[in-house]
């Protein structure tokens, strides 16, 4: 569990570098709220942990190139690629008292990237739900 921004930042960074879903618990608050352009509709707690544990599927590596910090709010802008499509994007994040992501809001260009994230994510979290309901999560 982080103790400190800087630990959640760190932990941060390790999961956006690994995609390892393991990382998700100590970094996301039980009430986190996610807005993304792939859902029209907010997304929190436990539903959110499932959605981003897909993310790194669907998107691929993403690399921060600028980042605005003061102290539990935060802007990260992110390069990558989906298929043959450069993309940008910023991730909002907010901690709470306890040092943990309580909001995460997504932007992301252009357009058609995200188009096709969002089928992309829309598979992976179908896939991810009916696994969860198989095993009696």
């Amino acid at each position: 569990m982080p103790q400190s921004t800087e630990d959640t930042y760190k932990f941060w960074h390790q999961f956006v570098e690994t995609g390892d879903p393991k990382l998700l618990p100590s970094i996301l608050a039980e009430d986190v709220v996610l807005r993304t352009p792939v859902y029209w509709k907010e997304r929190k707690g436990m539903e959110v942990f499932l959605i981003l544990s897909c993310v790194p599927k669907a998107l691929g590596p993403i690399t921060y190139v600028r980042e605005w910090i003061d102290g539990k709010d935060w802007a990260l802008e992110f390069s990558g690629r989906i298929d043959d499509i450069e993309l940008k994007g910023i991730d909002l994040i907010t901690l709470n008292d306890d040092n943990k992501v309580k909001l995460l809001e997504v932007m992301l260009r252009p357009p058609n990237a995200g188009t096709i994230f969002r089928a992309r994510m829309e598979e992976l979290v179908t896939k991810a739900k009916a696994a969860m309901e198989k095993n009696g999560s």
